[in-house]
């Protein structure tokens, strides 16, 4: 899936299931998304981000979806997370597929604990973030990646934000 079609399935399903959520952007986290076993990706990781009123600084908060991928419901926690005073950036990681088949979950998780990084590094540049008050969640396999993510002396040795 091409990224334009990707984009595009997202905003209709964003505006589709959630007409009580007020979209503050979508936006390219990085160029590529971390594929791992799940094949080469010429996709970019994009996520839906929801910012409190204000100039912030803001602490946030990265949503890791399950194994069938970003939904209405990624958008639907962002938003709440939003309502607490938090700026929420939930991941599309496995760019409009479905990881749900056993043998695959593993790498999505991988792939996933990798992208929330990708995510952090993004979220501490922005001004209206503390980037020391960042933090990570994730729902079913995005829970497991969560738990990757936090893990001592695992991918986070490899960088330098925690």
């Amino acid at each position: 899936m091409k990224a334009a079609t990707l984009l595009g399935s997202m905003l209709f399903l964003i505006g589709a299931c959630m007409a009580n959520v007020h979209a503050d952007e979508l936006v390219q986290v990085a160029a590529h998304r971390n594929t791992l076993a799940l094949g080469p990706s010429k996709q970019p990781l994009l996520g839906f981000l929801a910012k409190p009123d204000g100039s912030g600084p803001f602490p946030a908060v990265v949503l890791l979806h399950g194994c069938d991928g970003f939904s209405g419901g990624s958008a639907v926690g962002a938003d709440l997370f939003k309502s607490w005073g938090y700026v929420a950036l939930a991941l599309d990681s496995l760019g409009g597929t479905n990881a749900c088949v056993p043998h695959i979950v593993a790498s999505g998780t991988e792939a996933e604990a990798l992208d929330a990084y990708t995510a952090l590094g993004y979220l501490a540049r922005e001004a209206f973030i503390d980037p020391n008050r960042i933090a990570v969640v994730g729902y079913s396999m995005g829970a497991g990646a969560a738990l990757d993510d936090v893990e001592r002396n695992t991918i986070e040795q490899f960088y330098p934000r925690r």
